[in-house]
């Protein structure tokens, strides 16, 4: 049953919201002059998607509350209700998140969502699921496609744990952050590199590869002078006299970064190009 509901709940939101988004036209074309009709198109889609977000947001309160560390056997109500609000989240919130990512209306929604967002945080991805187990601290950067996974499935058991993007940090385009991870005040994980469970990332290093590994101490110190001002501006200039880059043995040079989408850089790995 709850299957069933996760199968045709999105479909129809979307076309409730499409309907609605056509009422509110006529509307406006039968009661507005021409030109008043035209800007109010923009109005509409902004009102739609706060009310989609909300009511992503409401079902997710309703079905789950607030997500804790848990572990569940694949055959559960539990999960069934989270791919039931997962499935709600990707197809009606993220559709109405994904204009707004690299703006402040993006953490704005997360936030609604459930995640743990500090102040002036890049984000530029709706890859999320249990969304309460996810802290991200100010000045942050997460890129373009990057996965926040809260959970795995092992063995026919999910197990759900928090992870923490501390202030400064920054995760590279397409990379994915498991849960039970840390990564301390400006740490940098490269493009397309996996963040393995249970793994804690020194302040100012920098990461890379599947499973990660250390840069090398040239690129290390690159990106400490990268990062830097940025962590400065943040109002912790005290914690960065303190913070030493992690030393962890050899690496193999970093591959090139992928080129974030719509023009908006890798923050540290440019800066540290």
């Amino acid at each position: 049953m709850i299957d069933a509901v996760r199968i045709v709940l999105p479909p129809l939101l979307t076309a409730a919201g499409l309907v609605a988004f056509v009422a509110l036209m006529v509307m406006a074309w039968i009661h507005l002059p021409f030109w008043a009709a035209m800007l109010s198109v923009p109005a509409a889609m902004i009102l739609l998607s706060c009310a989609a977000i909300l009511m992503s947001a409401g079902i997710k309160g309703v079905l789950i509350g607030t997500y804790e560390p848990t572990v569940k056997p694949l055959w559960s109500k539990f999960v069934w209700l989270n791919e039931l609000v997962n499935g709600v989240y990707e197809n009606i919130a993220g559709s109405a998140l994904q204009p707004m990512l690299g703006t402040p209306f993006a953490v704005f929604g997360l936030r609604l969502m459930g995640c743990k967002i500090g102040r002036r945080v890049f984000m530029d991805t709706t890859l999320f699921s249990e969304f309460d187990l996810a802290e991200i601290g100010a000045y942050a950067a997460v890129n373009y496609g990057a996965t926040i996974q809260t959970h795995l499935f092992e063995d026919r058991i999910m197990k759900a744990d928090r992870l923490e993007i501390g202030e400064g940090a920054s995760v590279g385009n397409m990379a994915v952050v498991l849960y039970g991870t840390e990564m301390k005040l400006g740490a940098c994980l490269g493009s397309l590199s996996v963040l393995m469970k249970g793994e804690k990332l020194a302040p100012l290093s920098r990461w890379y590869g599947i499973p990660t590994q250390p840069m090398p101490a040239l690129d290390q110190a690159a990106n400490r002078r990268g990062a830097e001002p940025c962590l400065a501006a943040a109002g912790v200039r005290s914690r960065l006299r303190l913070a030493a880059p992690a030393d962890r043995g050899p690496a193999r040079p970093m591959p090139d970064a992928v080129p974030a989408r719509r023009g908006v850089p890798n923050r540290h790995l440019a800066e540290a190009a």
